[in-house]
């Protein structure tokens, strides 16, 4: 089969279209500060995430899998503009036709698959489907209402890795935020396993081999990865990476210290918890 154009344009093209790939779905952090990323672009489309969490990552992880699915069109649509010859085609009869004309196809389905999901007031949404497995009665709405008071309220813990995912510590949710979905933990009903340790200062293998950022300077700190497990089964086990320092400074010893004014409450009949609540570590 013909490839359509000339090798060397073809070569730039595909080097061109990797860079802007990357560009797009893992930016540096000089983009981050300059607000090259999808939900700084689309900001008055998506809203404010602290006001309105729940639905700002419907919109968002269908507006970045949208985004993502149709970058091979885009690619093809400048190469388009670009070379003389004919790029798409009705009739494709070279590689590079074919290959266009899937990238329509991947982004027409993804917005056939992606409008499911909005349809129907959000119901079938990967998320929702998450919040209602959560809730006691199905009605997903009244976990996610509680889900945006809990995220306006100070964050114990918050961490950004280079691959554009986060992990929230609230008062009640460990919340892992990735570019297609968002990944809720009740902390009374996880368990946490350390899977694995590494030196912070080697690269970790695996599928998330990204270091993360972390706001406290590390030195002779290891990397644990923790897979956060449900008791009663509600949700997915999923994985989290994080310094085993600051895992010791804002999860064990804030546990142990509100387990702490707990037991002094029942011992002593006085409300420790009412005169400390957590709301103010």
């Amino acid at each position: 089969m013909e490839l359509g154009i000339f090798a060397s344009e073809f070569l730039f093209f595909l080097l061109l279209s990797v860079f802007f790939s990357l560009l797009l779905i893992l930016p540096s952090d000089a983009l981050h500060s300059a607000g090259f990323t999808i939900p700084k672009i689309f900001a008055n489309l998506l809203g404010d995430e602290r006001f309105n969490f729940v639905e700002y990552h419907l919109r968002r992880t269908l507006l970045t899998a949208f985004v993502h699915s149709a970058i091979p069109f885009i690619c093809f649509v400048g190469l388009e503009l670009s070379v003389e010859q004919p790029v798409f085609s009705l009739i494709p009869n070279n590689f590079i036709q074919w290959a266009a004309l899937f990238s329509v196809l991947i982004a027409t389905a993804s917005i056939a698959i992606l409008s499911l999901y909005r349809g129907n007031n959000w119901e079938r949404h990967p998320f929702v489907q998450t919040l209602k497995r959560l809730s006691e009665n199905g009605n997903w709405q009244l976990i996610a209402r509680e889900l945006n008071d809990e995220v306006r309220a100070p964050q114990l813990y918050s961490i950004l890795y280079k691959d554009c995912s986060r992990v929230l510590v609230t008062h009640l949710w460990l919340i892992k935020i990735t570019n297609y979905a968002v990944k809720l933990a009740p902390i009374s009903d996880s368990q946490f396993l350390v899977i694995r340790s590494s030196p912070l200062q080697q690269t970790l293998s695996g599928q998330q081999n990204f270091p993360l950022v972390d706001n406290i300077a590390q030195s002779n700190d290891h990397i644990i990865d923790l897979q956060i497990r449900s008791i009663s089964g509600l949700f997915e086990d999923f994985l989290i990476r994080k310094s085993w320092t600051t895992f010791v400074i804002s999860w064990v010893v804030p546990s142990m210290f509100w387990t702490l004014l707990s037991f002094l409450s029942q011992c002593t009949n006085f409300s420790w918890t009412s005169f400390w609540p957590r709301s103010n570590w």
